[in-house]
């Protein structure tokens, strides 16, 4: 199967503004779902440091 490659001037205006809306929606996903992993590590690094804080006085 070739591939074909597509320039911009291949596609009308109404086509453009449905992909750039997908981009944009896609990218908006890709945001949020980097945000609630970088926010989750942070969790899990705060939950082990007071874990491993707790195991040392215990000691």
């Amino acid at each position: 199967m070739t591939e074909e490659k597509l320039a911009v001037s291949d596609f009308n205006r109404e086509e453009l503004l449905d992909i750039l809306t997908l981009l944009y929606v896609q990218g908006d996903k890709i945001v949020t779902l980097n945000n609630k992993m970088q926010n989750t590590i942070k969790a899990n690094r705060q939950l082990r440091l007071q874990q491993a804080t707790k195991r040392k006085r215990t000691e």
